[in-house]
């Protein structure tokens, strides 16, 4: 269960049964709201900084998590709070980022064995990006559901994000940003979010190992479709690489520059375990 931090509008709420692959089987899925946030947009209004707390009150151990997006959610995304954060509005993709998703996304499953944590006492954000380009207004329920994980967990997974934190896009023109970054330790990937704003028209992702790349990810980019990728898992070795690329097509007049807010970004954002091991983005 969750206890209600400084905004009370999360909550665990009705269960859901679905089926899903289990080490080659078909099992039972046990589904819940993890975190949810019920809005109300007038024609042409749009909030990038909805936002709610919560703390939980026990160890959530998570195998399965999925977007509740219906028409009119941008983005969800969940992040851990700072401790000295009183503004959950200041929304950020980073270390801190536990899960991001756009409407459509499918569900993200964790291999056997492995789940993710939401640690008792430790607080996080739901941060959504809502808008509606409808003429009438717009209502609805946006957030996130999840699996609770039974049995032995061995490891456990998080978000790491692998590309560039400064961008430059000049006006009225296409640019490509391509950002390396070094493998620190070994870790074992299993899926992939291609994170980009409006501005993004491709993205790839690349994996070298010595002499060998693997392309985890290649194909145009819509700002309303950033996919969940999951991916055969790919163990990576101290040395090696991750590349993310990103092209832009900025047909406005101004610099377009990293950030949330009008701004762009270009994050491989790679569910990975065990969740100590790093990256290195500074090369």
């Amino acid at each position: 269960m969750l206890a209600e931090g400084r905004v009370a509008h999360l909550a665990i709420l009705s269960l859901c049964l679905s089926c899903g692959p289990h080490e080659g089987k078909l099992v039972v899925e046990r589904w819940s709201t993890l975190a949810e946030g019920t809005w109300s947009l007038e024609p042409g209004e749009e909030n990038t900084k909805w936002c709610s707390t919560a703390i939980p009150d026990e160890n959530i151990h998570i195998s399965a998590i999925r977007p509740i997006a219906p028409p009119g959610t941008h983005h969800v995304d969940l992040n851990f709070a700072d401790e000295d954060e009183s503004d959950c509005t200041q929304e950020r993709f980073g270390p801190l980022t536990i899960y991001a998703a756009t409407l459509g996304a499918a569900a993200l499953r964790m291999p056997p064995g492995v789940a993710m944590l939401l640690p008792k006492g430790r607080p996080f954000d739901l941060n959504l990006h809502i808008y509606n380009t409808t003429p009438d207004r717009l209502d609805g329920t946006s957030g996130v559901e999840v699996v609770r994980f039974e049995g032995d967990m061995k490891n456990e997974a998080s978000f790491v994000l692998a590309g560039p934190t400064i961008l430059r896009l000049p006006p009225r023109q296409q640019t490509t940003v391509t950002q390396t970054c070094s493998v620190t330790a070994d870790q074992t990937v299993f899926g992939l979010i291609p994170l980009m704003h409006n501005l993004g028209v491709h993205f790839k992702t690349t994996v070298t190992q010595g002499a060998e790349s693997v392309v985890l990810y290649d194909a145009p980019a819509l700002g309303e479709d950033q996919p969940q990728v999951p991916i055969a898992p790919v163990a990576l070795h101290a040395g090696d690489s991750i590349t993310t690329e990103c092209t832009y097509d900025n047909e406005t007049y101004s610099w377009i520059t990293a950030g949330h807010d009008g701004g762009e970004m270009c994050f491989s954002a790679l569910l990975r375990f065990p969740t100590s091991a790093t990256i290195d983005c500074q090369m």
